[in-house]
């Protein structure tokens, strides 16, 4: 019996170790399948515009400085519609047109994309064109297409390129200013990615965007109507003329719809 016992003993032992290797095999296929489930499920999440978890202090800190950003962008609007008011009286009470009020005209034309030549004929209209355009954009609904975009601030791109409307700029054609000798990255179906010096100049070319770019029609006419109505605008009054300008898929649209709605910014 004792020398049977010396026999079968170490068949056992090799038996348990390989039954607990196998264990722990299966175990750690267990955990990348798990490990690799997340991050997929992570990955179509945020593809279907739904945010990673992001602390309210994280949140707060983000909604500030892009705030602050539009709100000085809204400040240059304001004092343009200022000025625009004042080169219209002057050129209208002049017998003859100043050349200066009308070189400050003129650039006020190309920054908003009033694409004519200023006529005696369609003064009025142009006029009124211009004032559309150059109309401030509520901080809120900046804040939350930049929440959506970028994941608050958070995404690797947003960082790299100081590009926070990553979405916004592709499907319209965003063209900053590009300086000599600037790079531009390629992405996988080769549209351009565009990098900008610094964080305000993303923002700035976003509102301005929406202030000219033809898919915003829909929203700068909106805008104007509560405009000449001498109303505010909230951005729940508003923020669905953004669906006319085939920004975001349904789902990336209601997640912009709920930002708005928690109310945080």
């Amino acid at each position: 019996m004792n020398h049977l016992h010396r026999h079968i003993s170490p068949k056992i032992e090799s038996n348990d170790l390989s039954v607990r290797v196998s264990l722990l095999l299966t175990l750690i296929c267990v955990l990348l399948l798990m490990l690799k489930g997340n991050v997929l499920n992570t990955k179509l999440g945020l593809e279907n515009g739904q945010l990673e978890q992001v602390s309210q202090q994280q949140k707060a800190i983000f909604s500030k400085a892009v705030k602050l950003e539009a709100t000085k962008i809204n400040r240059k609007i304001k004092y343009q519609q200022a000025l625009l008011e004042k080169l219209n009286q002057r050129l209208a009470n002049q017998s003859f047109h100043s050349n200066s009020d009308l070189k400050k005209l003129r650039r006020l034309y190309h920054e908003y994309h009033v694409n004519v030549k200023i006529s005696a004929e369609n003064y009025d209209s142009e006029i009124e064109q211009l004032r559309q355009r150059m109309l401030t954009v509520d901080s809120s609904i900046v804040v939350a297409m930049a929440a959506l975009e970028s994941n608050w601030g958070r995404s690797k791109k947003a960082l790299y390129t100081n590009n926070y409307f990553l979405k916004t700029c592709l499907v319209l054609d965003c063209q900053p200013p590009v300086k000599q000798g600037q790079k531009v990255d390629n992405l996988s179906d080769s549209r351009k990615l565009h990098r900008f010096n610094d964080f305000s100049e993303t923002i700035k070319t976003l509102i301005n965007l929406m202030n000219t770019h033809e898919r915003f029609q829909v929203f700068r006419n909106t805008r104007a109507g509560f405009q000449r109505r001498a109303k505010i605008y909230t951005p729940q009054q508003i923020i669905g003329t953004l669906k006319y300008a085939s920004l975001y898929t349904e789902k990336e649209f209601q997640a912009l719809e709920k930002i708005i709605a928690d109310g945080s910014l």
